[in-house]
């Protein structure tokens, strides 16, 4: 399960290179090379067992990724309940449900939550702590993380499907081998639509 979450990691990283290269400088370059520096961390913090430092690269993905699609940097407005009703329209209530639960677990461990409410050494225990999963929670949270980045995937092209389609000209195999053959084919319906 790992070399497979890995590898849609490292594909997602690819898809996002080639975006980011179709662009024209804009707010949107900086959102993604964050995303992509946050996907390269969670890599490396899941093989070291970080919690800690996995929540921190979920929570910037998720956060970077909103800031882009609505437009809204930090400077504007940090993260709150009006942004994230912002595109809680264009998500179902599925994908809706499942980024803010995820987004509250990773600000959780990243504030610490009640886990403060404990002594000072045991704090510092819990953040040092080695994370250890089963297989059955590990698969589990792969699996959102996946739907997470699929919910990001069609944000992507529902906002931006002129630039996808640019930096996938002639190259759709090469869209549904990184990101899947239902985002290409959204990408189609949206070009028709047009």
């Amino acid at each position: 399960s790992d070399k497979s979450f890995f590898s849609m990691i490292a594909k997602q990283i690819i898809f996002l290179k080639y975006f980011v290269l179709s662009l024209e400088k804009g707010v949107e370059i900086k959102y993604i090379n964050t995303i992509i520096s946050d996907l390269y961390f969670l890599i490396m913090s899941i093989i070291k067992r970080e919690q800690r430092y996995i929540y921190v690269n979920i929570r910037s993905i998720i956060e970077n990724s909103i800031r882009m699609f609505t437009g809204i940097s930090v400077e504007e407005n940090y993260l709150t309940q009006d942004i994230f009703d912002k595109i809680k329209n264009e998500l179902g209530r599925d994908e809706y449900s499942l980024l803010r639960s995820e987004y509250r677990i990773a600000c959780n461990y990243i504030h610490g939550g009640k886990l403060l409410e404990g002594n000072l050494a045991f704090v510092l225990e819990e953040c040092l702590k080695k994370v250890e999963m089963s297989n059955k929670e590990k698969n589990a949270f792969y699996g959102r993380i996946c739907r997470l980045i699929k919910i990001f995937d069609k944000e992507i092209i529902l906002h931006y499907a002129e630039y996808i389609n640019g930096c996938f000209h002639r190259r759709k195999s090469l869209m549904e081998y990184l990101i899947g053959k239902g985002n290409v084919d959204l990408l189609f319906d949206i070009l028709k639509s047009k």
